[in-house]
């Protein structure tokens, strides 16, 4: 699942301090370490949580990002092969000096699990969340909040809190 994210590219104003975690998530290292090599960009600022036993799951990752908002949120887009994107909205650029201000990507988006025995690649249940990108500016800072099959109601409420914070 953090792969799904390695289209995404030096922390700054939003750091995870800002992230109110829900009541009883952690962090998670190895999700960190995952998304790290999918990125390949060691000046990346990945951070991960999550309440496992729920099936609930967050990443943030904030790095360099050159271009104006739209084509950054466009090649964020195009980067997140294998999943189906739903209710995706990038940000349109503008004109004059504004356009290079960060706009907002949003897009909810479904992974299903790899078929049993068929030697098809993809995780063991279906994942469902929502990812918001803060592009352009010389930045992309994303946060995506998603869930497995164990328990969608709990998560829901979780990402939806979580992700509304983010602005």
């Amino acid at each position: 699942m953090v792969v799904l994210l390695a289209a995404c590219g030096q922390a700054g104003a939003d750091s995870a301090a800002a992230v109110k975690l829900p009541e009883g998530w952690t962090a998670l290292p190895t999700m960190v370490t995952d998304a790290k090599q999918a990125l390949a960009d060691e000046s990346a600022v990945v951070e991960a949580w999550g309440d496992q036993a729920s099936g609930c799951y967050a990443v943030r990752i904030d790095h360099a990002g050159e271009g104006r908002a739209h084509a950054i949120a466009e090649r964020v887009v195009e980067g997140l092969g294998g999943v189906v994107l739903k209710d995706v909205r990038i940000p349109d650029d503008g004109s004059g000096s504004a356009a290079e201000l960060p706009g907002l990507l949003t897009l909810s988006f479904e992974r299903a699990a790899g078929p049993a025995g068929s030697g098809v690649q993809g995780p063991a249940s279906t994942y469902r969340g929502t990812l918001k990108a803060k592009v352009g500016g010389g930045r992309v800072v994303v946060l995506t909040c998603f869930a497995n099959e164990r328990d969608p109601a709990t998560c829901e409420t979780a990402c939806t809190t979580l992700l509304g914070a983010f602005q």
